[in-house]
């Protein structure tokens, strides 16, 4: 029988054990819970992986350390939560002037939509999109409220709010919830040729609040741009139970396939959607109707490249060892996925820019390092 973990790692075979089949872990060792649990930290999917074994009827049977991690986790997931909510009440009445559309995109959407992919998941930032042409009138009103923006180097401010699909973020005074605004889903420079309004005219509002999310087809494009078109893949594994998680809730849907391939050639992410797709049926048993295997067949990129990319996400998108976190072609691949990031990114003229300014900052931050010790001393 073929073995239907596809990575050699010890903590990533572990780690998909628990996400894919918990009743597995049944027999393991003290010292397997103790790498599986580290590696889960690591990828902050311990609240979701004590959802699953929950809902297998097997969180009364593992260890007891490592059930007290996975339950202190959970509260951790539910206390993010109810900031993020708090966070929301208090755009809504900073934004009481605005009478344009106002979306939540990845976490703070999936917790108000009461989705699968929301159970146990911890998110760190709020993210709300806006139409660009709305986008100054929202800053100002935020700003007006409390929030500040959190970049101070002007270069950094330019780049934001030129090149980028994002204003810098921004935070309220005494609150840990980052409040990031979009105005649309992938960078301005980027090798995409995404409708922004198309995304909002096909957005639902969500039930009993002001906010509304994007069309499910739609979430699972964002899902799988923001892993394999605007990252460099490393350490990503929660990214894919989140598009693992939309496919299974919205797949059985009349029609979702359809549009999802449909609006992914449209803005010209079908190849991110396919590394998407092909990597959660590999790693996650993700259903994926066997009737869409044509539609698939066509975003397929050729035999090397395929056999590379799938050789690099076997080392890069899995948290690193607990056991051995210097992994060498870890680094290596993690290095040409950056690469390949920044290629998709912005324009080669841009991207040279950005190196040198970047790099120019790097040589006087560590310059002024010795003069700033020495006055200390």
């Amino acid at each position: 029988m073929a073995d239907p973990i596809p990575l050699r790692a010890r903590h990533a075979r572990l780690l998909l054990v628990l996400l894919t089949r918990p009743e597995e872990s049944g027999p393991w060792s003290p010292v397997e819970w103790e790498l599986a649990v580290r590696a889960a930290r690591i990828s902050k999917l311990l609240g979701t992986i004590h959802v699953r074994l929950t809902d297998a009827g097997l969180a009364n049977t593992i260890p007891q350390r490592a059930a007290g991690l996975l339950e202190a986790d959970l509260r951790v997931a539910q206390h993010r939560a109810a900031m993020a909510r708090i966070e929301l009440r208090g755009v809504d009445v900073a934004l009481r002037d605005y009478d344009g559309p106002l979306l939540l995109l990845k976490g703070a959407a999936y917790s108000l939509l009461g989705l699968q992919a929301s159970r146990g998941r911890i998110f760190e930032d709020v993210d709300l999109m806006v139409p660009k042409a709305r986008l100054q009138e929202v800053e100002d009103l935020l700003t007006m409220a409390g929030w500040e923006s959190e970049t101070p180097d002007a270069y950094d401010q330019r780049y934001y709010r030129e090149w980028s699909h994002e204003l810098p973020p921004m935070r309220f005074p005494g609150r840990p919830m980052q409040l990031d605004v979009h105005h649309t889903i992938v960078p301005v420079t980027a090798r995409f040729h995404l409708d922004a309004a198309r995304l909002v005219a096909m957005a639902a509002p969500i039930v009993g609040s002001r906010f509304s999310a994007l069309h499910p087809a739609h979430q699972l494009i964002h899902a799988a741009a923001h892993v394999f078109a605007d990252s460099d893949c490393v350490s990503r594994l929660r990214d894919l139970v989140d598009i693992d998680a939309l496919a299974r809730e919205h797949g059985t849907a009349p029609d979702f396939w359809a549009v999802a391939f449909a609006e992914a050639a449209r803005a010209g992410l079908e190849r991110p959607l396919w590394y998407a797709l092909d990597t959660c049926t590999r790693w996650l048993a993700t259903p994926i109707p066997s009737a869409l295997e044509g539609a698939r067949s066509s975003q397929r990129p050729v035999a090397p490249v395929r056999v590379l990319m799938r050789t690099m996400l076997t080392h890069t998108l899995p948290p690193h060892s607990p056991e051995r976190p210097g992994n060498i072609a870890r680094g290596i691949a993690g290095r040409v996925l950056y690469l390949r990031y920044l290629w998709l990114r912005m324009p080669m003229r841009l991207l040279a820019y950005h190196a040198m300014r970047k790099t120019l900052r790097t040589v006087r931050e560590k310059l002024k390092a010795p003069r700033v010790q020495a006055d200390a001393d």
